[in-house]
């Protein structure tokens, strides 16, 4: 799909007209002849006059209807309605539908809480899918489970990708248009069309003749008994990717769009920062932002800003158009690197770097050392509280490479002091390589809970994730598999159990807390409160733009009470409410427990951690968690786009603050054996925590301690 900026129907220019291209054989309306279908929502805005006799249509324009805005898909769903439901027959690709994990056949049987009615296609429900960007919609599946849908526009422009291969300096018929993904700025949209001069009858009114124009150049949209030459599509070349200017007046908007926002949303703002912190960087961001002309200018401004707030789960995605220019312009930093606290190592090198050696320690780059370099990291990047592990996990690997770049832009080259592996220093300097030198990640670990035997009595779990969403791509629920793997740790008679949680960023609650109810026999209450701001969230820009958004549908806020000042606690009733669980799980494993976690146990994963920790439930190895002890702000989430670059925050909105109190305040679940990774480690083969976690089971222990690791 894509956004027309403007077309010219029977005398009558229609801007922004959402269109669908189709790959040729891919549907009934695509042939090689055609390039794409605007349908009946163009025609709606005339009444049609058919003249049989001389094959002839004459369109006179509906000034009402002419007033109305085109109707935009913003949800990616398309769903048919049938029997009192909606079943998904597409999901497009980029879509929030397909981020969000919808696949074809999933059933919709209500919408906010309201059935699917059999006049449901007749209704002003069915309009649901186009609504404003940045509302989120509740849709409750056949099953009962309820999904979020943040609705955002996911497809603005088409991109003549060349001029040379059709007529008349046009695009091709097929295969020669690109598609560039909405920004949520309307300038994006570089594409216009125009009607060729049409020949006009004694009534005035404009006609299309199907037997004129130029066939390949039209698209005849075909319905019993006539056929509708609707229009011409046309482009002018564009490059590659948008410019991403940005005058100091759009920058101001977003930037005070940004800040009103999260001051509206998120329900302690001030848990993790003092007021004097929050008002100096918001004075530091306004200065940077009164000189911005560029959409990463403005990234730079607004990242340290909200990274400050020491909160990991609120995000700032970048727009199209800049992860555009990174992947065609970026010129990188050329080492991959692992962070630990003794230093920085080198894991691979690129271009004329790729002879540095694995293990390599990097004393500084351009004269700054790891502290200093480590300390801008922290201030750009999202974390929790004060924890570094957090951020050197994410930024290990290609990870500084890429946000060194995001900060600083280009460089014309890094003076690097280094210790190779054999103790000798050397200087050197070394030359930015392109995104495309480095090979692309690869993400093909199955996301689902896997359990391995050590010996006859211990046993190995690895959970790398708690998402619902990825167990359901998997084919799986998390539930049932880790009941099937417990009863079989049972069955067997195991005595010790090594629980992985390294990788596990969190996922769906309450998942964390089912795997507790695993390893501990009584339920328990963990939060002390589960809270979010006033249900109705409003914001203005400077310009008089308004934002609102929903955090719970009408059936959700019945598990929620109103506080004084308009905040809203969760009621601790089930299903939920503040409990690990209402009744006992089957079954529970009552052994020892080794947990292996650090800094990418995020989230739900690191909940999980201060949940054993607090309850003394398991020896920790490894380092410190990525996810503050005491609780986070998480949960659902408000994703707004900024208007003018594009970008789009994630603001989360639920405070979850567990019972017990942080031992060290903004800080982690700590180990009891620190050990960090290091180069060449492979997970259980090669693994410096693995092999402690299996040492610290062959002595004798019930309680664990710092001395069970020596």
């Amino acid at each position: 799909m894509a956004t027309l900026k403007d077309i010219q129907l029977a005398g009558i220019t229609l801007k922004n007209v959402p269109t669908v291209f189709d790959d040729a054989g891919k549907s009934v309306s695509a042939s090689d002849r055609l390039l794409g279908n605007m349908g009946l929502a163009v025609l709606a805005r005339f009444r049609m006059i058919t003249d049989y006799a001389t094959d002839t249509l004459m369109l006179v324009p509906d000034a009402r209807a002419l007033r109305q805005p085109f109707l935009k898909d913003r949800s990616g769903l398309i769903a048919l309605p049938s029997e009192g439901r909606l079943v998904v027959k597409l999901v497009a690709p980029g879509s929030p539908a397909a981020s969000s994990g919808w696949k074809v056949g999933d059933e919709i049987v209500a919408i906010d809480g309201k059935p699917i009615g059999t006049d449901y296609a007749g209704t002003e429900a069915a309009r649901w899918r186009c609504r404003a960007a940045g509302q989120t919609v509740v849709l409750t599946l056949k099953d009962g489970s309820k999904r979020r849908l943040t609705l955002r526009d996911y497809y603005c422009a088409i991109v003549a990708r060349s001029t040379a291969s059709g007529p008349r300096g046009l695009p091709g018929p097929r295969g020669d248009w690109g598609r560039e993904p909405c920004s949520g700025a309307p300038a994006r949209d570089i594409t216009g069309g125009s009607m060729p001069s049409l020949k006009r009858r004694a009534t005035a009114a404009p006609t299309v003749h199907p037997r004129h124009g130029v066939a390949h150049r039209v698209h005849c949209l075909v319905y019993p008994l006539i056929a509708v030459c609707c229009v011409v599509l046309s482009a002018t070349p564009a490059t590659a990717c948008p410019s991403g200017e940005l005058e100091p007046r759009q920058a101001r908007e977003d930037l005070e769009l940004a800040i009103s926002a999260v001051e509206a949303a998120i329900p302690d703002l001030l848990w993790r920062q003092s007021p004097r912190e929050w008002a100096r960087r918001k004075a530091q961001a306004r200065a940077l932002a009164a000189k911005v002309t560029t959409e990463e200018a403005l990234f730079r401004a607004l990242r340290p800003l909200l990274s400050g707030i020491g909160e990991g789960h609120l995000s700032v995605a970048r727009s199209p158009g800049m992860n555009c220019r990174y992947r065609e312009h970026a010129r990188l930093f050329p080492l991959d690197l692992l962070w630990r606290d003794d230093g920085m190592f080198v894991i691979a090198g690129y271009g004329a770097a790729s002879d540095i050696p694995p293990g390599t320690r990097l004393l500084s780059i351009n004269g700054e050392g790891r502290k200093a370099l480590l300390a801008e990291m922290m201030r750009v990047s999202p974390h929790d509280g004060a924890i570094e592990t957090g951020v050197m996990r994410d930024r290990g690997g290609a990870g500084y490479a890429r946000v060194r770049w995001w900060m600083r832009g280009d460089e014309a080259g890094y003076d690097v002091h280094l210790r190779l592996p054999d103790g000798k220093a050397m200087r050197r300097r070394l030359e930015p390589v392109t995104v495309a030198t480095r090979p692309p990640p690869s993400d093909d670990a199955s996301p689902l809970a896997t359990l391995s035997w050590v010996d006859d009595t211990t046993a190995y779990l690895h959970v790398p994730t708690f998402s619902n969403r990825r167990y359901r791509e998997a084919g799986a629920a998390f539930e049932p598999t880790m009941r099937a793997h417990f009863e079989a740790l049972v069955a067997r008679g195991a005595r010790n159990l090594i629980l992985d949680l390294r990788d596990n960023g969190g996922g769906s609650e309450p998942n964390e807390s089912i795997l507790f109810s695993h390893l501990v026999t009584e339920p328990l209450q963990k939060y002390a409160s589960v809270r979010t701001r006033p249900n109705h969230l409003r914001v203005t820009t400077t310009t008089g733009r308004v934002f609102e958004h929903e955090i719970y549908d009408a059936e959700e806020l019945a598990t929620v009470q109103a506080r004084a000042d308009g905040h809203l606690l969760r009621i601790n009733a089930p299903p939920e409410g503040l409990m690990t669980r209402w009744s006992r799980a089957q079954p529970v494993f009552e052994g020892r427990l080794v947990v292996l976690a650090g800094g990418a146990t995020f989230s739900g994963g690191a909940e999980l951690a201060s949940m054993l920790r607090a309850t003394e439930r398991g020896l920790f190895v490894g380092e410190e968690v990525g996810g503050t002890y005491g609780g986070n702000t998480s949960g659902y989430k408000w994703d707004l786009v900024l208007p003018h670059s594009g970008m789009e925050l994630g603001i989360p909105l639920l405070a979850f603050r567990f019972v017990w109190p942080e031992p060290q305040p903004h800080r982690g679940a700590m180990p009891h054996c620190p050990v960090q990774p290091s180069v060449g480690e492979k997970r259980v083969e090669n693994d410096a925590a693995y092999r402690i976690a299996v040492q610290a089971l062959q002595r004798s222990w019930t309680r664990p301690s710092r001395r069970v690791c020596s």
